[in-house]
């Protein structure tokens, strides 16, 4: 997943493993080439797991936030950014 809520022409990229960590890299951009990429920083190390659970079936990103889908149709956001 991919977020452009930082500086302008930087991105992050978001990892979440089978566990429900969800990890988090900003890359810094010049002029449309990768100068440097963060290490990763754990977003959720003291909140909830994110879709790990045996019934999520899709996770999206959108408006910030962390969207999880289940099998039966319910939808758990988990905010990341701040509005």
């Amino acid at each position: 997943m991919f977020s452009d809520k930082v500086e302008p022409g930087n991105f992050e990229i978001f990892a979440i493993t089978s566990n429900g960590e969800v990890w988090c890299h900003t890359v810094q951009m010049t002029n449309g080439d990768i100068k440097q990429i963060d290490e990763a920083l754990q977003l959720n190390k003291d909140g909830p797991q994110v879709g790990s659970n045996t019934q999520d079936r899709f996770v999206v990103f959108s408006d910030g936030k962390i969207v999880v889908i289940t099998e039966n149709g319910e939808v758990w956001a988990h905010a990341l950014i701040e509005a």
